[in-house]
C-alpha cells in the first residue's frame, strides 16, 4: 500500500491547477508535440522545486533547478535536437534564456489565484518557503 504524503497530495492539487495554464500558453498548432511535452516536464520539475525549498530561492535558482530535473528526468537525451515551432527550429539551448520569464509567469499565476506555497517577490525574483 502507498503512502501519499502531503507533498505529493500538494504538488498534485498544484499540478492539476498549473498545467493547463501552463499548456494554454503553447496550444498553437504551430508548436510540436514534443515542445510541450518538454514545457510540461518543466512545469512539474518547477512545482516539485518550489515544494521541495525550505527557506529562500532566487528565480534563476529556480530555473536550472527545474531544467536541471527535468533533463534528468526525461534523459538528456530527449532534450537534445530541434524544437519546431511553425516554420522555425530551434535548439534548446535557445529557448533556455527565455525560461526565468516563463518561471516568473508560474510563479505570479500561483501567487495571483492564491495556490502559491511561499511567497514570491516579483520585482527581486526571491521565492520564500515560509
Amino acid at each position: 500500500m502507498k503512502i501519499i504524503t502531503m507533498v505529493e497530495n500538494k504538488y498534485q492539487s498544484l499540478k492539476e491547477f498549473l498545467i493547463p495554464f501552463v499548456m494554454e500558453r503553447y496550444r498553437s498548432p504551430n508548436v510540436n508535440d514534443e515542445f510541450k511535452r518538454i514545457i510540461e516536464d518543466l512545469a512539474k520539475s518547477f512545482l516539485w522545486c518550489i515544494l521541495s525549498v525550505s527557506g529562500k530561492i532566487h528565480l534563476q535558482e529556480i530555473t536550472t533547478v527545474s531544467i536541471a530535473e527535468a533533463t534528468y528526468e526525461r534523459g538528456l537525451y530527449n532534450l537534445l535536437g530541434n524544437l519546431v515551432i511553425g516554420q522555425r527550429k530551434l535548439r534548446i539551448e535557445e529557448i533556455i534564456p527565455f525560461l526565468p520569464g516563463e518561471i516568473h509567469n508560474w510563479l505570479l499565476f500561483l501567487q495571483n489565484n492564491g495556490k502559491l506555497t511561499g511567497n514570491y517577490n516579483r520585482f527581486t525574483g526571491i521565492y520564500s518557503s515560509s
